[in-house]
């Protein structure tokens, strides 16, 4: 997995239960809320439940491989409205460390108003305050600079 912090979040996973069949053990109602959260049907392939839990979706965001910000974004939308006190204590801690595990390219700049968190391999980018993330296409942001260097003179 690479860190503690990620072996650690991979224990928290708690498995699905099983009928005595071997079955999984569904449960309708909450799929069904959160399909109406998203706005997908519960049995349609538009529905993604790519996290079990708050952990799982945790557990992403640390061990993100650079792929797709957008899922990414989901993670953290998902860690969010999912997650405990812990949760949302750590998840700030976890976006400020996206930078250090997934460097931006360095024609990006690391603030353009508001805080550049990510950079994926396709040119999207995770923008924003945490709480206020958005999707942004990298291309916009290059040759940006934050209007304090311009005025102190480092462009």
């Amino acid at each position: 997995m690479g860190t503690p912090l990620a072996s650690w979040l991979s224990n928290m996973f708690i498995e699905p239960l099983t009928s005595g069949g071997g079955d999984p053990v569904r449960n309708d109602i909450l799929a069904n809320q959160l399909a109406r959260r998203r706005g997908a049907t519960v049995n349609g392939s538009s529905m993604s439940l790519k996290f079990q839990n708050a952990y799982g979706a945790c557990n992403f965001i640390v061990t993100w491989d650079g792929e797709n910000a957008n899922e990414l974004l989901e993670a953290i939308q998902y860690a969010r409205e999912h997650g405990d006190r812990f949760i949302q204590d750590k998840l700030i801690e976890y976006i400020l460390n996206i930078p250090f595990r997934n460097p931006r390219p360095d024609d990006i700049p690391a603030f353009v108003g508001r805080p550049v968190w990510a950079v994926d391999k396709h040119g999207q980018a995770l923008v924003g305050m945490p709480g206020a993330e958005t999707i942004e296409d990298a291309n916009s942001l290059r040759g940006l600079s934050h209007p304090a260097k311009e005025l102190a003179g480092d462009t």
